[in-house]
Order: C-alpha cells, then sequence, then structure tokens
C-alpha cells in the first residue's frame, strides 16, 4: 500500500509534507470511523442484552422465578462434578463475553433441560397399615399362605 500511494504522491508532484498532511488524515478519519463503528456496535450490543433480559422477566412461563431458574442451571453445572469445573468457568466466561446467558431462548431451554435431568420430586408412602401377620405377608399382600391342616 505505501508503494501504491508513494507512487500517487510522486504522480501529483506533493511534497514530503503535503503527503504526510493527507497521511495523516486519512489516519486520523480512519480511526474516528472505527471508533464510531465500535461505539455503535457495543451500544447496539448492550442494548440487546439489555432487551433479553427485560423479556426474560416478564415471560409468563420463567418471569416470575428466576432465582429458581438460576438455581436449577447452577445444579446442572455442579452435576458435571470436579473433574470438569475448567469445562464449567469457560462455558460461563464465554456466555459472559457473548451475551447468550442472557439470551431467553438459551435460559429457557437450559431451564427445561434442568427440569427433565433434575432430581426427582419424592415419592409419598402408603399411610396404610401393614395387616397382621408374617413379615413375608407384610412386603408381599398377595402371597399364597399355606394352610395348616
Amino acid at each position: 500500500m505505501v508503494t501504491e500511494v508513494s507512487g500517487l504522491f510522486k504522480e501529483m508532484n506533493l511534497s514530503q509534507t503535503q503527503a504526510q498532511k493527507l497521511v495523516d488524515f486519512h489516519s486520523k478519519t480512519l480511526s474516528e470511523t472505527a471508533a464510531a463503528v465500535s461505539k455503535t456496535n457495543m451500544d447496539g450490543w448492550l442494548a440487546q442484552k439489555l432487551a433479553w433480559k427485560t423479556e426474560i422477566k416478564a415471560d409468563p412461563e420463567i418471569g416470575g422465578k428466576l432465582g429458581e431458574v438460576k438455581a436449577r442451571i447452577g445444579a446442572l453445572y455442579t452435576a458435571l462434578g470436579p473433574e470438569n469445573a475448567q469445562l464449567v468457568k469457560d462455558f460461563k466466561s464465554a456466555m459472559d463475553l457473548t451475551g447468550a446467558g442472557d439470551n431467553p431462548a438459551f435460559i429457557k431451554i437450559f431451564h427445561k433441560l434442568a427440569e427433565r435431568l433434575g432430581e426427582g420430586s419424592p415419592v409419598a408412602g402408603s399411610t396404610a397399615k401393614p395387616k397382621p401377620g408374617s413379615a413375608a405377608q407384610a412386603m408381599y399382600p398377595d402371597l399364597p399362605t399355606q394352610q395348616s391342616g
């Protein structure tokens, strides 16, 4: 690029000072443009993250129980065990860096996975009193009994 622009400057009979002024102007303009684009992109990204957070808080399915949802998702990470601690740390870092961890679809799918893979609820036992008889009859009420005779 330097070779091309030097040729143009010579063709235009520009002095070293004039050529340097054009190079400086071009560099300044590129820097300002890059900064403006970067700020616009950053502002857009931050606005998107805020919109996602607002959307998930208003979600009728999980919006009112975000603490519980976060705890269930956290339990998924814990279930991977200490041998995967670095993987979990790297994954969380990627979610924070990209903003994907604020995306409602991401949160909902991980919540559904946590519900399916999480611990089940306790099973209620019977309140019926065991029938008198042997332990085998108490454990197996349909077990035929021997008649003495």
